[in-house]
């Protein structure tokens, strides 16, 4: 009877492990698939980002002539309104977004919207540690986006 109990035992621990095995490997397979998709994401995010970029840099190096005679570039940013529908100050609610920042927000929007939002918060992350936005374009993205 012990000898039963003891390859009874052993049985139950061989499949214990097995099923360890099966879970784990489950478990990877689902997180490089995961990665793989991601990176697919982060790729198509980046083509976006980058055609955005260049349609509105495009834009931006456009310039006019004023009545009196000097030349003003446009930004090619976006004027918003931050968050209060009814309005404000221009001074306190409203900001002026470059045409990265611009870009940044749509693309953000669309990777939040697709369940990437690391890939979003990522991008404004960079582009602000490269100085490509400012701190508040940074803030008010974020915000916007929910991140």
């Amino acid at each position: 009877m012990i000898g039963f109990l003891i390859v009874n035992g052993k049985k139950t621990f061989d499949e214990q492990v097995r099923q360890n095995e099966l879970e784990n490997q489950w478990k990877q397979q689902q997180f490089d698939y995961q990665k793989q998709r991601d990176a697919v994401a982060d790729s198509q995010w980046q083509q976006q980002f980058n055609l955005s970029k260049k349609a509105s840099s495009r834009s931006s190096s456009s310039s006019r002539s004023t009545g009196s005679g000097k030349k003003s570039s446009s930004s090619g940013g976006l004027q918003v309104n931050g968050g209060n529908e009814s309005g404000g100050s221009a001074t306190e609610n409203n900001i002026s977004l470059s045409s990265t920042a611009s870009a940044l927000l749509t693309m953000g929007q669309k990777s939040v919207s697709m369940g990437n939002s690391s890939s979003a918060s990522g991008a404004i992350a960079n582009a602000y540690s490269r100085g490509q936005i400012s701190e508040e374009e940074a803030s008010y993205i974020c915000n916007k986006l929910g991140i």
